[in-house]
């Protein structure tokens, strides 16, 4: 059952999305800033305020004013992560190196306004043959040292202020058979070098649609089976859709989720980006979703407990072993909750996601 505040945040954020005018709640400054509440724990303010201003609700001075604020501030974000993203393409197309940059920017094009998405970091992967040589070029460019904060997929490092994840793996499964029949498909992918977006009047190497629907769905599931996930992950999945249905295999699609036993967890989000999200039912390949609303319902209800990335409703927030056992308590629970929609991958991730959330110390 949503509270009130998530009601009127989920219409306002279908009004931004699909550019239609919001319900007549009669909304007090209350309500708004209750609801701006709720985007903020779900990395959605810029929308939702687009919305507000755009609809000329009465949200009050002070947070008209801090209002402006905030989305000239995610519009100027996003600039420099554009700049930045462009920067990278060039450095990697002007040096052969077969990459892929994806999620973040490259997703955010779908969008009404690009620039009130809410920017994150640049992600981008490089095939094994590659990736030394990328590490070294990276080094030398940016005037940084790799393999100091590697975790279970990627590098990290720090730059002009933007943070870039160079992936050596796209994704991580429970099943070794799952995790190398996705990693065959990425390989695939990247060598045919096909498909590419413009950011800056640059080419920009991606994912084609069919394996970015992939993409951005599992690494959405995964992080709501591990610490939690936020709307902003839901939204870049369900524009995504809307605005590349025409283009995206939907034969194949079903055929590669099957195959990394996921099938029936994307009818689940189907379900949710259809019922709550607004999603037109004729952009969405599989008619089957109908059978899975209450599974839509119930990924919604974990969607606002935990909010973007895991961060909210918890007891413990500082690094440290009280945190790594809630958060291994945390994954526990949404693996089995969520077990019957991918059973064949949950079950042989518990271990190892459980494993990784006591070894970290934050």
């Amino acid at each position: 059952m949503m509270t009130r505040s998530q009601e009127i945040f989920l219409d306002l954020l279908r009004a931004e999305l699909w550019q239609e005018p919001v319900k007549e709640w009669g909304l007090t400054q209350e309500d708004c800033e209750q609801a701006l509440h709720v985007a903020v724990e779900n990395s959605c303010l810029g929308p939702v305020l687009n919305t507000l201003f755009r609809n000329n609700v009465k949200m009050g001075t002070v947070n008209v004013t801090k209002g402006v604020a905030v989305t000239q501030g995610i519009r100027l974000q996003n600039e420099k992560v554009n700049m930045a993203v462009a920067k990278l393409a060039h450095l990697l197309n002007d040096n052969a190196i077969e990459y892929i940059v994806f999620k973040g920017q490259t997703v955010g094009l779908h969008y009404p306004d690009p620039l009130l998405r809410s920017a994150g970091d640049i992600d981008f992967y490089v095939t094994p043959k590659d990736y030394e040589r990328a590490e070294q070029l990276l080094m030398k460019s940016y005037g940084v040292d790799l393999g100091n904060e590697r975790l279970d997929m990627h590098d990290s490092f720090k730059a002009d202020g933007v943070v870039y994840e160079l992936h050596f793996r796209m994704e991580t499964f429970g099943s070794n058979k799952h995790q190398r029949y996705y990693d065959k498909l990425i390989e695939e992918q990247v060598s045919r070098r096909d498909y590419s977006v413009k950011i800056n009047d640059t080419d920009v190497l991606t994912l084609s649609p069919t394996l970015n629907v992939i993409q951005v769905f599992k690494h959405l599931f995964h992080h709501l089976l591990i610490e939690g996930v936020g709307m902003r992950q839901v939204c870049d999945l369900a524009m995504l859709i809307s605005r590349t249905h025409n283009e995206i295999d939907w034969e194949m699609l079903g055929h590669h989720m099957k195959k990394i036993g996921y099938y029936k967890a994307f009818l689940a989000m189907g379900a949710l980006l259809i019922t709550h999200l607004g999603l037109p039912q004729e952009c969405f390949g599989f008619a089957s979703w109908k059978k899975y609303v209450r599974w839509g319902d119930k990924i919604l209800s974990n969607v606002f407990e935990r909010g973007n990335f895991g961060k909210f409703n918890r007891k413990h927030s500082k690094p440290g072993l009280k945190k790594s056992l809630e958060t291994a308590r945390i994954a526990m629970g949404h693996c089995l909750t969520f077990l019957p929609l991918a059973t064949s991958d949950i079950i042989p991730l518990i271990p190892k996601r459980i494993a990784i959330s006591l070894g970290k110390k934050g």
